[in-house]
């Protein structure tokens, strides 16, 4: 399983965001993100919420838990079992969400 770190420097990099951009983002130094990154230190609780957003993810994701790294990634993966159950493909499986 990989850590926070790279957990995170995997999201920033798939964001398109440089060190600097995220590190303005969060009002932080880029010396902070380096430290993340590399384990070094972790984000004070209440930034995870923030950080999480900024990167398009759950925070539990970031904290090592199993959720999917995106919302889109876990409806495929909803898509490809309800297919596998129904026995056709999943570009004939439509699911609609209700929010």
């Amino acid at each position: 399983m990989d850590t926070f770190g790279e957990r995170l420097r995997r999201l920033r990099i798939r964001k398109g965001l440089s060190a600097t951009e995220f590190a303005a983002a969060m009002k932080v130094s880029v010396t902070a993100v380096c430290n993340w990154e590399n384990d070094g230190a972790r984000p004070k609780p209440n930034r995870m919420a923030s950080i999480a957003k900024t990167l398009g993810v759950d925070p539990h994701y970031l904290l090592g838990g199993a959720v999917s790294e995106t919302f889109s990634e876990e409806i495929d993966r909803l898509r490809g079992e309800i297919a596998a159950l129904a026995g056709v493909s999943k570009k004939q499986v439509r699911i609609t969400l209700e929010l």
